[in-house]
């Protein structure tokens, strides 16, 4: 077991590895282990496919024409490093060759470069390497992707939303409008009946006044007496009886006190509240004056 794995790691040693930047349009891996052994024995070959996307553009531009696979670049090992040097060396800048008859490859140039110290495990890493980058990359668009998805869901689930609320706005509007114009439509048709339809709940109406009596043409509107005026209230009325009082009781108190009348002196008051006393006694004799024309026009 041992002795085996001694002898792959010496065989991997002693091994040698060219890159080539280029490969010939449309060539093969076996057609270039035909190619490249010619000038001794080749050992494990890879080469990079092109790129689906480049591939898809290339037939649409081609109209279907070119649909053989192309590859891009490529690795070949050698068994024994010195050769891969030599290899190497003599074909790097130079052209395919050949008969040009039938010769796709006649004018191609070569480009290749011997890798020191680069082993072929190094290039099972690079793929490795490489595929994980390609599922991370997947990965992480697929986690994106399904974001917006969500994203979009989430707002037209919104959206959705949104409208529904304006539609139950916009028909709770159309009911009130609907219910004002019924109610409009009922009032109209009562004043057009006369009013016979009962007055609704909740509406509040005028209070009822008494007919006026219209006056004819030929006739005269009696004024109200004096009793009638003071039961509805006339301020004006009132307050004009109670100064034609007042005026005959201050006349008749000039009258008595130009005759000598006076007080007697048991009803004489101190002088310091003789004032406050006499204002107080005539409004008291006003409001009974007052009180007692009230009556009088009342009765």
């Amino acid at each position: 077991m041992s002795s085996a794995l001694e002898e792959i790691q010496e065989r991997e040693n002693k091994s040698g590895v060219i890159y080539l930047s280029s490969i010939p349009p449309y060539m093969k891996p076996q057609h270039l282990r035909n190619v490249l052994s010619q000038y001794g024995q080749v050992g494990r070959i890879y080469m990079t496919p092109e790129d689906a996307a480049a591939t898809q553009s290339r037939k649409k531009m081609s109209q279907g024409k070119l649909k053989r696979k192309k590859y891009v670049d490529g690795w070949v090992e050698f068994p024994d490093k010195s050769l891969a040097k030599s290899v190497a060396a003599a074909l790097n800048g130079r052209t395919f060759g050949g008969k040009k008859r039938h010769n796709f490859w006649r004018d191609f140039t070569w480009t290749m470069r011997y890798l020191p110290k680069f082993k072929w495990h190094h290039l099972n890493e690079f793929k490795m390497q490489k595929k994980r980058a390609r599922t991370d990359r997947l990965r992480a668009e697929m986690t994106q992707t399904m974001r917006e998805n969500l994203f979009y869901a989430s707002q037209v689930d919104q959206v959705k939303k949104d409208q529904k609320a304006r539609e139950k706005i916009a028909e709770k509007k159309r009911k009130r409008e609907a219910a004002a114009e019924e109610r409009e439509g009922m009032e109209v048709k009562e004043e057009s009946e006369g009013g016979s339809r009962p007055p609704e709940a909740g509406i509040k109406r005028a209070r009822h006044q008494p007919p006026v009596k219209k006056e004819g043409p030929g006739e005269a509107q009696e004024a109200p007496s004096q009793s009638e005026r003071v039961r509805k209230g006339d301020d004006r009325f009132v307050l004009k009886q109670m100064k034609k009082e007042k005026g005959k009781r201050d006349t008749g108190f000039l009258q008595e006190k130009k005759g000598g009348s006076s007080f007697s002196s048991s009803s004489r008051l101190p002088e310091g509240a003789g004032t406050q006393a006499r204002v107080k006694e005539e409004k008291g004799q006003g409001r009974s004056m007052s009180s007692s024309i009230i009556k009088r026009l009342v009765l």
